[in-house]
């Protein structure tokens, strides 16, 4: 954490720095030289478009997402994925402002610069020519870089909506067959950033399966490789006959909609006013 610290701010003293360099070149550029009783032979050429200006600005913009960043790790405690699943409300609004604030306005205001050099290279080409750095290159090296960075951020910001809406799908199905015996067996599940647990069986369908409590002990269970003990719960296939533990059948289900064993298929009709009445967990 500290040596992330440490190049977070040499990034940002050195884009800083560079940035108030081409404010103090924009100011200086805008002032016209007066000297009384001399002619000036030669004096620089404005630019059509204040360049150094959306230069300064782009540095400020970038300043402005790294600090967002940073203060939204610090307040998730270091964790390198904080933007996936924040916990803090500063967290919260740190990501948030990335994507609905900054990255709106940096993508505007490349689209600008496009728009600024190519006017400026069109109407006054050699207003380049007093500067070492900002040249034209430096500029469309700088355009390049934005636009890029717009882009591969706002596929990150898709990315982690994705990954926001497959939790939150993965969590309902959890809820939906999580109890005592799940837990005891498989220990509490954490829902996943895929769609790890919405590939088989609704909740409702699987609540129509058969289910009963073990009366003697059986094979065991080819889901747990545990044996079916007497008092377990356990559910059954009405089209194989195949029994399994309620917790292990119940998971697998989630993700499948064949039988373990001779892949028949799960489902069936069943009431849907019936299997609301059991409620989820059945």
């Amino acid at each position: 954490m500290k040596t992330t610290w440490g190049l977070s701010e040499a990034i940002l003293t050195t884009v800083l720095a560079f940035v108030i360099w081409s404010l103090v070149r924009l100011d200086g550029a805008l002032e016209t030289p007066e000297v009384e009783g001399e002619e000036t032979t030669t004096q620089p050429i404005s630019c059509y478009r204040p360049l150094n200006l959306w230069f300064g600005i782009s540095g400020l913009q970038v300043i402005s997402f790294a600090m967002a960043i940073i203060v939204g790790r610090c307040a998730e405690n270091g964790d390198k994925w904080w933007f996936v699943d924040p916990c803090s409300r500063v967290g919260k609004v740190a990501f948030t402002s990335t994507w609905a604030v900054l990255l709106p306005l940096l993508a505007g205001w490349t689209a600008l610069g496009m728009n600024w050099l190519s006017a400026t290279l069109r109407e006054t080409p050699d207003c380049f020519a007093d500067s070492t750095y900002l040249t034209p290159t430096m500029y469309v090296s700088s355009l390049v870089l934005c636009g890029l960075a717009v882009a591969a951020y706002a596929l990150i910001v898709v990315c982690v909506w994705d990954a926001e809406r497959c939790r939150r799908a993965n969590s309902i199905a959890i809820e939906s067959v999580q109890d005592a015996d799940l837990v005891c067996r498989w220990g509490p599940l954490t829902p996943a950033a895929t769609m790890e647990l919405c590939g088989g069986l609704t909740p409702e369908e699987i609540c129509a399966l058969p289910r009963h409590i073990q009366s003697c002990d059986e094979d065991q269970c080819v889901v747990c490789l545990s044996d079916m003990a007497k008092g377990d719960h356990a559910r059954s296939f009405p089209g194989c006959g195949h029994v399994f533990h309620r917790a292990c059948i119940d998971l697998w289900l989630l993700r499948k909609t064949t039988c373990p064993l001779c892949k028949t298929q799960a489902r069936c009709d069943y009431n849907h006013e019936a299997a609301a009445t059991r409620g989820t967990i059945c």
